[in-house]
């Protein structure tokens, strides 16, 4: 191979079944696809895991028991990935919370907001908050999605919240 080739990795769920693979660029613009070198394997899996490791610390510091007070019933809890076509580290987080009333202090249901982070640059890529009934139920009055927005794009559902982070938590 030389200077003039560009290498672009995929690596996925793939691998276990059929092995990585990378597609090779050559000067004359042709794609060939070969088999992923055990360097790029190791590449990929140190970029995975140090973003494993900045994704904990992101989180801790950001959503650590410091930072926000998770009661009981609540749920705070996140997912890393290493994205190797952006090359970035993103988190998403599932915050899920009692929602009090000040005049009563009666329960009225909880907040469920999601945030797709890129640690490194600590830049929200989207987010999405809506409300549950105390039963778990979607709130009537939040059937439309408060916000919901990944990377520009506007989503009216949690579904759709679902569908446009699901490409940068997959490759």
């Amino acid at each position: 191979m030389n200077s003039n080739n560009i290498i672009l990795i995929g690596i996925g769920a793939a691998i276990l079944a059929v092995g990585a693979y990378v597609i090779v660029q050559s000067s004359d613009r042709s794609a060939v696809t070969q088999p992923a070198t055990a360097q790029t394997q190791s590449t990929n899996f140190n970029l995975s895991r140090s973003c494993a490791q900045d994704a904990a610390t992101y989180f801790q510091n950001k959503w650590g028991a410091t930072s926000v007070n998770v009661a009981a019933g609540d749920s705070l809890n996140y997912q890393d990935h290493y994205n190797t076509t952006l090359n970035k580290c993103l988190i998403l987080v599932d915050w899920k919370f009692h929602v009090i009333s000040t005049s009563n202090n009666s329960d009225l249901g909880f907040s469920d907001n999601r945030f797709l982070v890129d640690v490194e640059a600590n830049a929200t890529l989207g987010s999405m908050t809506f409300g549950l009934n105390p039963d778990g139920t979607i709130n009537a009055a939040d059937a439309a999605i408060d916000d919901c927005t990944v990377n520009g794009q506007k989503c009216t559902s949690i579904e759709g919240f679902v569908s446009l982070a699901t490409p940068y938590l997959t490759n």
